[in-house]
Order: structure tokens, then sequence, then C-alpha cells
């Protein structure tokens, strides 16, 4: 599997969510999406009006801290078959030139569905999850020197 279609799919990602845009951000995920905050905390969004009220909190989370790039890093990958692998990454979330909020772990599996490749599960820390999903108004941390 070519890497690029992962990272094609991070940069759409990035900016459906810092420029508001929900038709993009629909257009990366596979419906049902699970989210996954630990192993047995495990949420999934099952139709698209889920997944647009989840994409309301998450991007307004974004636009409450300021956020105008986000990174993901990939440190592991495996393709799992020919139409479905995972990446996981060091996720940055940057305001201008400084991070906002402290680097994280997060894994992303994707799969190709009706000629087009999507996200349908993603784990990561359950305080970034609970953050932008609406579920804590906990500010994220800065960056420790």
């Amino acid at each position: 599997m070519n890497p690029e279609v992962f990272h094609d799919l991070s940069d759409k990602l990035s900016l459906s969510l810092i420029n508001e845009d929900c038709s993009l951000y629909k257009s990366v995920m596979h419906v049902p999406v699970r989210l996954e905050r630990t192993s047995s905390d495990v949420s999934t969004l099952k139709t698209d009006a889920e997944l647009e009220e989840h994409f309301t909190h998450h991007s307004k989370a974004i636009r409450s801290q300021g956020i105008t790039a986000i990174s993901r890093d990939v440190t592991t990958n495996e393709q799992i078959s020919r139409d479905m692998a995972w990446f996981t990454c060091d996720v940055k979330m940057m305001s201008t030139d400084r991070e906002v909020k402290a680097a994280f772990e997060a894994t992303f599996h994707i799969r190709s569905q009706d000629n087009r490749w999507g996200l349908y599960f993603i784990h990561s820390s359950p305080t970034h999850l609970n953050w932008v999903s609406g579920l804590t108004a906990e500010r994220p941390m800065e960056r420790a020197n």
C-alpha cells in the first residue's frame, strides 16, 4: 500500500477540521467510525448525523484553541490486507509556530470501500477524544519545556 494514501487522508482530515468543512471531513471517513479511548471505552459513530455532531464538537474545540495546523508523523504502520492498513502517529496541533497541545499518539485504521480509502477506526488518548467529542471542557495542555 502506498503511504501517500494515508498522508492524503491525514491532510484532508486536518484541513476539514481547521476550515470547518464537514463535507471534506465526511469524505475521509467510512461510517460506522469507531473511536477508542481505551480497550474498554469505545464509541461508534453509526450514522452521518452522529459523524456530523462529532465533527461539530471537534472543529469547535480546534477553533477555540486557535489551532492552525495539525501534523501526523507516522511512527509505525502495517498493511493488514490489500484494502486495509493502520498507521500509528505522533499528532501535533499548532497555532502559527507553537504547539498548542502536547503531542500525543494516535492510531488510524483505514480501508478501501467503494473504491475510496477512508478512516474507520481511531485509537487516541482519552483526554484528546473526550475534548474533541465535547465530553470535557478541559483545555489542551501546553508542552512542557
